[in-house]
């Protein structure tokens, strides 16, 4: 038997928040809710769990792009990607066809890394630098 880990946990229960959200007793009348409300309610706990605010970004963060670059590297993927193009691979695909540039012009205002060392990160922990 595995043991489960703290992070394990967190990882089950969000992927258990948008089914709990459909149920009867949740208070939400899921049937008859709009599909773009359904898809951040379903979008939520990722939202949390990543520390972004946008599906584009989920993407982003769920391909190990540090957290500082990764709305600004979903909303550039978001305006370059159509929508029905939109998953994981896709999205690793995008990210590893930025330059330097392509991460420096993703990072906020006053950002300490640079757009090389962003790149990095993500090639490390992506295992794309091996």
């Amino acid at each position: 038997m595995k043991v489960q880990t703290t992070e394990d946990r967190e990882r089950d229960l969000i992927e258990e928040l948008p089914a709990l959200s459909q149920m009867p007793t949740s208070g939400l009348d899921y049937e008859n809710m709009d599909e773009k409300l359904k898809q951040t309610l379903n979008t939520l706990p990722a939202m949390i769990y990543h520390g972004v605010n946008t599906p584009e970004a989920i993407l982003m963060r769920t391909n190990s792009a540090p957290r500082s670059v990764a709305e600004g590297l979903g909303e550039r993927y978001k305006s370059e990607v159509g929508t029905a193009e939109r998953s994981v691979s896709n999205a690793r695909d995008f990210l590893g066809s930025l330059d330097e540039q392509g991460w420096a012009q993703a990072l906020p205002k006053k950002a300490r890394m640079s757009g090389a060392d962003c790149r990095e990160v993500w090639r490390v922990l992506s295992g794309e630098g091996f």
